[in-house]
């Protein structure tokens, strides 16, 4: 079989340039390039969306912030390249190597790292033949903190060492996946299927394990400190009284105070009340420490609330008015905060109530078209979309 193609940087960037043309409808050429060699040629920030790289070598490529939607890099080798916040939503990496790659902040929904076979036309007998071993991808020592990787096929993928602090895997496949000695922490594994996943000497701490399928997972040696499991019975028996107290607190503020009372909430595991909270006034509610993680909250009233030391992780908080309330300390990973009102909340008596986050999780939250009252220094928003 012949040497794979090598392309110069210019000849690289002018096909990127015509490939986006293409995707405009404006001419140009989709970009296909199967087995050639573009190591660590500059791709970042390019539309490559749907483009054809089979079998390319990629590795010590830049490719930062760069579109591969539905992209195939079926047995890709990208080996040390830099796809940090990259989009490759629905992307063909089957077979791909990734060994020490770095993906930090990129969207891997849906992504399908699973294992397939690689076929070329031998030119002299033309005969389709296997060019080379295309098992399950390779991501060991990875770097993928804060990545989206919902709904991604990564059954058998080779992970050991990889980071993936923080990542969002919710509803991925990841049966007998490799993840020896891995960096998980904070990642949120609900309703993904771990079973037979080797997580041996793994740091779980803080993960979230809600719903998780983990038959015949090896988890020896494991970190598993602050993991976060489905509510228990006590706080699935406790969510009619949970009602009643937001019932009385709706009644407290339609009628100013003159009935009902506010809800004090704090430290309850919120979770059973499933979407109650969406749209709903909760307005000055009292929820300090209290477990909302995963929660759709979208729409919800919360001006000057205390959510002070909360756990929001992965909420979806869309359009949610959070004006002048406490968030000191509050954990909002992975959040999805977009639309949402962080500004100081203006009063009657002329004063502003602060939005309060210092010391707040922000990080790899959704940020976009959210609306706030300057910066938040004493804030972590590593990765965060939007500001």
């Amino acid at each position: 079989m012949s040497t794979p193609d090598r392309l110069d940087q210019r000849q690289l960037s002018q096909a990127a340039v015509a490939h986006a043309r293409f995707r405009q409808g404006e001419g140009g050429r989709r970009l296909i390039m199967r087995f050639h060699d573009l190591s660590g040629l500059d791709l970042s920030n390019r539309d490559l969306r749907g483009a054809d790289l089979t079998g390319s070598d990629l590795s010590d490529a830049r490719l930062e912030g760069v579109m591969l939607e539905e992209a195939i890099l079926f047995g890709a080798l990208l080996e040390r390249a830099n796809l940090s916040l990259g989009r490759l939503q629905r992307a063909d990496l089957r077979g791909a190597n990734l060994r020490g790659a770095i993906l930090d902040g990129a969207d891997l929904r849906q992504v399908d790292f699973r294992s397939g076979k690689l076929a070329v036309a031998d030119e002299a007998s033309q005969f389709v033949m296997i060019r080379r071993d295309v098992s399950a991808a390779r991501l060991e020592s990875a770097s993928i903190t804060g990545a989206t990787l919902d709904g991604a096929r990564m059954d058998q993928v080779l992970m050991g060492e990889a980071d993936l602090s923080e990542c969002s895997l919710r509803g991925a496949t990841m049966q007998g996946v490799r993840l020896k000695n891995a960096r998980l922490r904070g990642a949120d594994f609900s309703n993904a299927n771990l079973a037979g996943a080797d997580l041996r000497d793994a740091d779980l701490s803080r993960a979230i394990l809600v719903g998780t399928a983990m038959k015949g997972a090896r988890i020896e040696g494991a970190i598993i400190e602050g993991v976060l499991t489905a509510p228990t019975p006590a706080a699935i028996e406790a969510a009619p009284t949970l009602r009643q107290a937001l019932d009385s607190h709706r009644q407290w503020f339609a009628t100013g105070g003159a009935s009902g009372q506010v809800a004090r909430l704090e430290g309850r595991d919120l979770r059973p009340l499933g979407t109650l909270l969406a749209n709903s006034e909760l307005t000055a509610l009292k929820a300090r420490g209290a477990c909302l993680a995963g929660m759709v909250l979208a729409g919800a009233m919360l001006q000057g609330a205390d959510l002070d030391e909360a756990d929001l992780r992965g909420a979806d908080l869309r359009g949610a008015d959070l004006r002048g309330a406490s968030l000191r300390g509050a954990n909002l990973s992975q959040a999805d905060l977009r639309e949402a009102d962080l500004r100081n909340l203006g009063l009657e008596t002329g004063r502003d109530l602060t939005t309060k986050l210092d010391g707040a999780m922000l990080r790899y939250a959704d940020l976009r078209e959210a609306k706030r009252s300057g910066n938040w220094p004493q804030a972590d928003t590593t990765g965060a979309r939007g500001l």
